[in-house]
């Protein structure tokens, strides 16, 4: 799994890429919750992840750059699942 910003710039090589240490938390809760205007997190990247792991909760967070708040609904929901997933 290769991760790239908006504007192309690769953060691993193909090599040493995020995709192994993603890779292993296969069985373990994992949520994403991207701010629709991330210029880090890519929306091919985030399909990608969706793709590896199908069962990761997941809210892309209109009006809002790499980090959200946190307090929009859609993280609030996905934060509320994963509690339920590990409580």
């Amino acid at each position: 799994m290769k991760f790239t910003t908006s504007e192309g710039l690769q953060l691993a090589s193909e090599d040493e890429g995020e995709g192994p240490m993603f890779d292993a938390l296969e069985g373990l809760p994992l949520a994403l919750i991207r701010g629709a205007n991330s210029n880090l997190l890519t929306e091919e990247s985030e399909a990608e992840m969706q793709r590896r792991r199908p069962d990761m909760l997941y809210a892309n967070v209109p009006d809002r750059g790499h980090v959200p708040f946190l307090n929009e609904t859609q993280s609030v929901t996905v934060i509320e699942k994963l509690i339920g997933q590990v409580g």
